[in-house]
C-alpha cells in the first residue's frame, strides 16, 4: 500500500513538472471527449427520434396486434373482443405509460381530379394519442400547392369528427387535394367485400422521412367503417414508453403474461404486415390470436436507420480513440525519453521493471481520466446549449439524415459514463509500450547519459 502511495505521489509530481506536454496529451483528451458526447449525442438523437417516431405514427413503443382466423384458410387483422385485452394492459402497464387501440388496413385514397394514392392507413382517437399529436405538425401552404404562402391551414382536432382524414403534404401534391377537400377511402376487406368510405382532409401534416409516402390517418369510427370491425372490435393496441431501450424486454415480459392471462398467443417475428397474414392463414389453427412485439417488429423497414446510426457512432468512437491512442503513445515517449536519468536513478535506487511500468501508466491514466471528465461535462453543457438553442435545420437532407428538422442531441448516463471509461482505458493501454521501453533502462546507462 505505501510503496502505491509512493508511486502516485511520483505521478502527480511528474505530472505538475511537465505541465506544457502534459497540458497538451491532456487538451487533446479533453477534446475528444467533447467530440464524442457530440457525435454520440447527435447519432443517439438520432435513433431516439426514429424510434419514438415509428412509434408515434405506427403501433407504438410495444403493440398487440389481433389475428383471427374464422376459418382455417382465411386471416384478418382484429382482436374480436377489446375490453379483455385493454384490462389486461391496463393491469400489465406501469400507471404514467400510455395506450390506445388503432385500426389499421391497406387502403386507396381516390381524390376528385381521380387521381389514386396506396397507403397503410390508421385509425386513431386523436385524443387518446399525444404522442402523434406531437409528432405530427402541420404543413405551410407552399409545401403541398402553387402558392409561396407560409400559412398553416387545418387542425388535428378536427381528426377527431367523423369522416376526418389527415395525410401528408407528398400525398397531398400528388393527389391535388387541400384542407377541406373530399377523398373517397377504399380497400378489400377479407373475404372479398369491398369497404368504401367518404372523407375530408382536414389537415394536411409536413413530410417525415420514410413515412410521408405511405401512411396517412382516419378518425377511428371512419376506419372501423371502412374495414367492416364492429364497435367493440379492434385490430391493433399500441403502447407508448418513456424508455424507449426497455421495450424489446418489456414486450418479452408482456408476452409471457399474456400467456399466464390466457390468452393464445403467437410469436412476434420483423416481417411485413402482410406476409404475417400469409403465413398465419397456411397454419392449422383458427380463432382468435395475439402478438406481441418491439416496436420494430411492425416498424420493420426502419432498423436500417438506428443500424446505421450506431455502426457510424462505432467507427467514429474507433477513430477518436485511435488518434488519442497514437497521440499517448507519443506523448509518453517523449516523457520517458525527457526522464530518463530520473527513472535510471529510481532503478539504481532499487525501484523493480514492474513498478517502473505501474507509475508510468499512472501518470498516464490520471491524466487521461481528469481530462476526459472535464471534456464530458463541456460537452454536456454544449449539447444542452444546442438543444436548449432548437436550431432549425433547412437543407433538405440534413432533415433526412436528422429525422427531425432541428437538431436534437440525446444523452444517456450509459454513453457518458462509456466516455469515462472508454478514453482513460485507451489512453493507458497506450503507455504500455512506452512504460515497458522505460523499465528497460538500464541504471548505469542512464546516469552516464545524464552526467
Amino acid at each position: 500500500m505505501s510503496a502505491m502511495l509512493v508511486l502516485l505521489r511520483l505521478g502527480f509530481r511528474n505530472l505538475a513538472q511537465a505541465r506544457r506536454r502534459n497540458g497538451l496529451l491532456g487538451g487533446a483528451v479533453a477534446f475528444t471527449a467533447v467530440l464524442l458526447v457530440l457525435s454520440n449525442g447527435i447519432f443517439q438523437g438520432v435513433i431516439t427520434r426514429v424510434i419514438n417516431t415509428s412509434a408515434a405514427l405506427g403501433s407504438g413503443h410495444v403493440h398487440i396486434t389481433g389475428i383471427y382466423k374464422p376459418k382455417r384458410d382465411l386471416a384478418m387483422y382484429r382482436i374480436k373482443q377489446l375490453a379483455p385485452v385493454m384490462d389486461f394492459v391496463r393491469k400489465n402497464v406501469p400507471a404514467d405509460v400510455r395506450f390506445s387501440d388503432r385500426i389499421h388496413n391497406f387502403t386507396r385514397i381516390y381524390s376528385p381530379a381521380d387521381m389514386v394514392f396506396c397507403v397503410f392507413h390508421y385509425g386513431v382517437d386523436i385524443a387518446a394519442e399525444p404522442h402523434l399529436r406531437e409528432t405530427l405538425q402541420l404543413a405551410p401552404l407552399r409545401e403541398y400547392t402553387d402558392t409561396d404562402s407560409d400559412e398553416r391551414v387545418g387542425s388535428l382536432d378536427a381528426l377527431a369528427d367523423n369522416e376526418s382524414m389527415v395525410i401528408f403534404a407528398e400525398q397531398a401534391r400528388k393527389l391535388g387535394v387541400r384542407v377541406g377537400d373530399p377523398v373517397v377511402l377504399q380497400m378489400s376487406n377479407p373475404g372479398g367485400v369491398e369497404g368504401v368510405v367518404d372523407a375530408k382532409v382536414v389537415a394536411v401534416v409536413r413530410d417525415i422521412p420514410d413515412f410521408s409516402h405511405f401512411f396517412c390517418f382516419s378518425n377511428i369510427e371512419t376506419a372501423k367503417r371502412l374495414s367492416s370491425v364492429k364497435p367493440e372490435s379492434s385490430t391493433i393496441v399500441s403502447i407508448h414508453m418513456g424508455d424507449v431501450d426497455s421495450a424489446n424486454d418489456f414486450a418479452v415480459a408482456l408476452s409471457d403474461a399474456a400467456v399466464g392471462a390466457g390468452f393464445a398467443t403467437i410469436p412476434t417475428r420483423l416481417a411485413q404486415a402482410r406476409q404475417k397474414l400469409w403465413s398465419a392463414q397456411e397454419e392449422a389453427w383458427t380463432g382468435q390470436r395475439i402478438e406481441i412485439g418491439p416496436w420494430n417488429h411492425e416498424m420493420w423497414w426502419m432498423d436500417w436507420r438506428t443500424d446505421a446510426s450506431r455502426l457510424i457512432a462505432t467507427l467514429v468512437a474507433a477513430a477518436l480513440g485511435l488518434v488519442v491512442g497514437l497521440g499517448a503513445v507519443s506523448a509518453t515517449f517523449v516523457s520517458v525519453r525527457e526522464r530518463t536519468p530520473e527513472i535510471g536513478t529510481l532503478r539504481a535506487m532499487g525501484m523493480s521493471p514492474s513498478r517502473v511500468v505501474i507509475m508510468v501508466a499512472i501518470e498516464t491514466l490520471i491524466l487521461a481520466f481528469v481530462a476526459t471528465v472535464a471534456g464530458t461535462i463541456i460537452g454536456v453543457i454544449i449539447t444542452l446549449g444546442l438543444n436548449a438553442a432548437h436550431i432549425k435545420v433547412t437543407s433538405e437532407t440534413l432533415r433526412y439524415l436528422l429525422f427531425d428538422d432541428a437538431v436534437y442531441l440525446a444523452l444517456t448516463p450509459a454513453s457518458l459514463v462509456g466516455i469515462v471509461i472508454l478514453l482513460p482505458a485507451v489512453t493507458l493501454v497506450a503507455s504500455l509500450w512506452p512504460a515497458f521501453k522505460a523499465s528497460r533502462i538500464s541504471p548505469m546507462a542512464a546516469i552516464r547519459d545524464a552526467l
